[in-house]
């Protein structure tokens, strides 16, 4: 048989009445805040067993929470009232304190929700509008950037960009990119419009260039210098070459047919879908299926090469009677770009590129100057041009640090 475990208080309520304490009711009962006097030393604490304290102890109190003259004063007036009084006051001031808390409380819960009122007029109101005109100008150039870089797929280029801004956030003053979602939202959307229309500018110079038969050099060159970010390579890269060559291996059919669509047009329409980044989607899925993920394969450099080869045999323009080459201009221009070659380590492209260039402006005679800077803006050359397709900068990280 198991022993009586519970607990008799009825001896320990006459031993708080014999020490002078009051016998205790309801929940406090349950958990007596009684203490024995033996647990804590007491001889230092004058005038606790007496009615009243000292004035020294209430003065030395008083100073140690630094209290005012006013408040010093009713310090000593409470410490002459009875003990009864004294309760009594400590529980009204509980009672009133209380009322002050509830009214404060309900001051902050209005406080609060105020305050989010206000973020969400703030968050829905919060756009790209004249005063983010750099960073619009910023996005632009992220987008067109990754538009003529070689990638998989060009679908997902609004989805690249947001990854890049996600990881240099702070670098373009936008780290509110990565916390709040309305911001992220406007900023997504923007990305979304601004790849929309660089879809639809390089496109149109595809087109434009495979009509007039443009040599790739040219044509080349008047993308990277609009597209290209952060700094525009005076060499052209081989992979963005082919890419461009590419481009145009697969607009060369739909350019015609879209040529014959818009001369037949009665009613002047223009735009409607040409087909070509979904013929595009199509022949790099072939490509990847075919030679590979690994770009810098053996595989996908000769692809490149031969691409590269097809293009200029296609698009190699009948010459023009030229007049006669200044040849120390020649070798002088040659040299210029052979030294910076050499430290890139690729002369030979950057030998070919040149000749093929001056070759190409003195055969043409003007009659092949590209329309790219009237679609896409400016290019390089042209100093203090603000236009962001145009803009000469040396690195992103300089237009993010102007932002602001």
């Amino acid at each position: 048989m198991s022993p009586d475990t519970s607990f008799d208080d009825s001896a320990t309520d006459q031993r708080h009445q014999s020490e002078g304490f009051p016998v205790q009711v309801g929940i406090d009962a349950d958990y007596p805040a009684y203490i024995p006097p033996s647990s804590f030393n007491t001889t230092d604490i004058p005038g606790l067993h007496s009615e009243i304290s000292t004035l020294e102890f209430v003065d030395s109190t008083a100073t140690n929470y630094n209290l005012d003259p006013d408040q010093r004063v009713l310090a000593h007036q409470y410490n002459e009232l009875a003990t009864a009084d004294k309760l009594m006051l400590s529980f009204i001031r509980s009672i009133a304190q209380s009322s002050v808390d509830a009214a404060v409380d309900r001051k902050l819960a209005t406080i609060t929700e105020t305050l989010a009122t206000i973020k969400e007029l703030c968050q829905q109101a919060w756009t790209l509008t004249k005063v983010q005109v750099k960073l619009q100008k910023l996005l632009k150039i992220l987008v067109r950037h990754y538009l003529i870089k070689p990638m998989r797929t060009y679908s997902a280029v609004a989805k690249v960009v947001s990854l890049h801004l996600t990881t240099k956030a702070p670098e373009y003053r936008l780290t509110l990119y990565t916390t709040d979602q309305t911001v992220r939202q406007a900023v997504d959307d923007a990305v979304v419009d601004h790849v929309t229309n660089a879809r639809s500018t390089l496109r149109k110079e595809v087109f434009k260039a495979t009509q007039n038969k443009t040599s790739l050099v040219v044509f080349a060159r008047d993308i990277v210098d609009a597209f290209h970010a952060p700094s525009i390579p005076q060499i052209i890269p081989q992979n963005i070459m082919a890419h461009i060559a590419l481009m145009r291996d697969v607009a060369a059919p739909l350019a015609k047919t879209h040529a014959q669509r818009q001369a037949s047009s009665t009613s002047g329409q223009r735009g409607g879908d040409t087909g070509f980044w979904t013929a595009l989607e199509d022949r790099l899925e072939d490509l990847y299926a075919k030679l590979g993920k690994d770009r810098t394969a053996e595989a996908w450099l000769q692809w490149e090469v031969d691409i590269i080869a097809k293009d200029k045999k296609l698009y190699a323009r009948p010459r023009k009677a030229k007049k006669a080459i200044d040849r120390e201009e020649l070798d002088g221009m040659l040299s210029i770009e052979s030294e910076s070659s050499e430290a890139s380590g690729s002369s030979h492209m950057q030998e070919a590129q040149v000749h093929e260039a001056v070759t190409e402006q003195q055969s043409d005679a003007g009659d092949q100057s590209s329309s790219v800077a009237e679609s896409t803006g400016p290019s390089q050359g042209n100093a203090g041009d603000e236009d962001a397709s145009g803009l000469s900068i040396e690195s992103l990280g300089n237009v993010a640090a102007s932002l602001g």
